[in-house]
Order: structure tokens, then sequence, then C-alpha cells
């Protein structure tokens, strides 16, 4: 994976993938932000991955996070996830594919787990199924 970033000039940086472009603007978003919606777009989209290949629907869905961070050096020092998933399948098999994300297929859980405390929690059709749960 290569990835840049240029300076634009006040407090604006362009990002550049090997697929693709997109803005920074630090004086709306932190880095810090943008590495917790990152961590959490990255688990967030495998549970909709893995529901659609085994052909289930999700109607509506959020995932949210909140974190800690301990005094300089500003480290992370907990984060707990929250999925709100409304799905036509059974809690049972959210739960399996949060779990699939957290321990296999989540680069960016599996990059910090280590020095991070992860606890997740999910809520099915309105009903919360996993509360505060410990990775």
């Amino acid at each position: 994976m290569n990835v840049s970033l240029e300076y634009k000039g006040d407090k604006i940086f362009k990002a550049k993938t090997s697929k693709s472009s997109y803005i920074l603007d630090i004086k709306d978003i932190t880095p810090v932000e943008y590495f917790i919606t990152s961590t959490i777009a990255c688990t967030g989209i495998d549970l909709v991955l893995l529901s659609e290949k085994d052909g289930y629907t999700i109607t509506d869905y959020k995932v949210s996070a909140q974190t800690t961070r301990t005094t300089m050096p500003s480290k992370f020092e907990s984060c707990h996830i929250t999925y709100m998933v409304n799905a036509n399948f059974e809690a049972e098999k959210v739960h399996e594919y949060v779990l699939s994300s957290l321990h296999k297929y989540s680069t960016t859980i599996n990059t910090i787990r280590q020095t991070v405390e992860i606890r997740y929690s999910i809520v099915h059709n309105g009903i919360k199924v996993v509360n505060n749960q410990k990775l």
C-alpha cells in the first residue's frame, strides 16, 4: 500500500492513495479523529460485506466509537465500539460477524488491540444484545 500527503496551505492536505485522493482539512477534523473514524469504518464495513456474502440484508446500520487517551504522550487507552444494526437475520449472526471482524478481518483493530482495551456493544433491531463486552 502506498499513500502520500501533500500540504496545500491553510491547514489543508491532499491525501493520495493508489485508488483515489481526498482532502484533509485539519481545522475541522483532527488526524486522531480521522484515525478513529478509519478504525470503525474498517470494522463496520466488514459487517456489511460479511452479511452480504451470506445473502443477508442490512436495512439500517450505524457504528460509533468512544475513546479515551492517556496524558502525554497521548496514546489511545480504550475504545468502545457500538454496532447498531437493523437486519433481516438473527442477532447471533450479527455477533458472529462482529467477532470475525474484530478478531480476524479488521486490520486497524488488529493493529491497536495489543495496546488499546477494545470493548464492543451490539444493538440488533433496537434491542441491546451485547453490552460493553471486552475483546
